[in-house]
């Protein structure tokens, strides 16, 4: 069964919140409630160095002579890399370059 867990980029502090911050700062439980905190889940799965994949990182993979980077997003239920180029399913060259929030640039063509 796959961890349930998130973390959380708050704008106002410019800083991603780990999973182990939110639940250590338990009088911050106040402020899921506040709207401009962003809330990623935890897919369940690793990249290729064993860093944990978020919703929100963008990822990269090296594979017949390009370079693709993707967002992982999600929907109807699923965990899936989006971008430039529609690939299904993941693969085990994926490595987590940033996230849409510390890292936008990255997303650029």
């Amino acid at each position: 069964m796959r961890e349930i867990k998130f973390r959380a980029w708050q704008p106002i502090t410019m800083r991603m919140l780990s999973w182990e911050y939110l639940l250590a700062h338990q009088t911050m439980m106040c402020q899921f409630l506040d709207p401009d905190l962003k809330f990623m889940q935890y897919t369940g799965m690793h990249d290729k160095n064993g860093k944990e994949i978020y919703e929100g990182d963008i990822l990269k993979s090296t594979q017949k002579n390009y370079c693709l980077r993707m967002q992982v997003r999600y929907d109807n239920g699923c965990f899936y890399p989006v971008g430039t180029f529609n690939i299904l399913g993941w693969s085990e060259e994926w490595e987590v370059i940033g996230n849409i929030y510390e890292n936008p640039e990255l997303l650029k063509p």
